[in-house]
């Protein structure tokens, strides 16, 4: 059951809000926005926060862009969480070149010096997915317009397993 604190709840509202006045501009510029909600709950500390805000960017896209315009694709969070379904989420979105494309990241993001910044999927011990592994994957879309959007905190870590995180095919 979800809990978050009042202080959680009027956070997520000032995102929300956020999210709603920026979501005018891709929604002008293109077709259709295609929006991917990917929170990572497998973390029992974050769980109900990051539950709270991907609810919240999916109700203020929902209200805010007209439904013909819009496809909201959230990343299934059952079990341990995956870098891998954000790629696949990405390749399978539904995305023309007269389209927009945003991807909504709630969890853990940390930070190695000489490779930047990366995600660290509670599902996967610790192999991480960086950036830009997620903005190549973004470009292959070819969008009128990509936004990536995370909720994340951001700490110096460098990285303790040698290569890229293999996304699953």
């Amino acid at each position: 059951m979800l809990h978050p604190s009042e202080h959680d709840l009027r956070l997520f509202a000032g995102l929300a809000g956020f999210a709603a006045s920026i979501l005018s501009v891709p929604t002008a510029l293109a077709s259709t926005l295609v929006v991917i909600i990917a929170v990572d709950q497998g973390d029992s500390e974050i769980a109900p926060a990051m539950a709270a805000s991907g609810l919240a960017i999916g109700s203020a896209v929902a209200l805010s862009v007209p439904e013909p315009k819009l496809v909201l694709r959230d990343v299934p969070t059952e079990g341990p969480f995956h870098a891998a379904v954000i790629i696949r989420a990405i390749r399978n979105a539904p995305v023309g070149p007269d389209d927009a494309l945003m991807l909504y990241y709630g969890g853990h993001k940390a930070y190695d010096e000489p490779r930047g910044t990366y995600l660290l999927a509670s599902g996967d011990e610790g192999r991480p997915l960086f950036l830009s592994q997620i903005r190549e994957e973004l470009r292959r879309k070819s969008p009128h317009l990509g936004v990536l959007l995370m909720d994340c905190c951001n700490e110096l870590r460098p990285v303790s397993c040698s290569g890229e995180m293999a996304p699953e095919e």
